[in-house]
């Protein structure tokens, strides 16, 4: 919670590793959550909501995101549009412990 806050205030980054078929390079992500983490976020969620990312994808995002936001504001959301969700979040648990995990069909 931001120091100037009462209320809690959550952020999300929807659309990672590609939109309309342009490649989102990792910078891009970390600058956001970065940036949303500093303006008071108390959770930042990274979400695969076309669900194209792939467990690679996703450990070099949590790895990346991870050096700039704590661990335990951050969430993933996994779409399994290509039957990689599970896989995905998996992945996720094995870089660092995420606090909030969900995924849709």
């Amino acid at each position: 919670m931001h120091p100037r806050s009462t209320v809690r205030v959550g952020g999300a980054l929807e659309i990672l590793f590609v939109l309309c078929y342009c490649i989102i390079e990792v910078f891009q992500y970390v600058q956001v959550a970065q940036s949303l983490y500093e303006m008071g976020c108390y959770e930042i969620s990274l979400g695969d909501t076309i669900g194209v990312g792939t467990p690679g994808s996703m450990v070099s995002m949590i790895s990346e995101v991870s050096k700039h936001v704590p661990v335990s504001c951050l969430a993933v959301h996994c779409h399994d549009t290509y039957g990689q969700a599970i896989a995905n979040i998996f992945a996720a648990l094995q870089v660092t412990f995420i606090l909030c995990v969900n995924r849709s069909c």
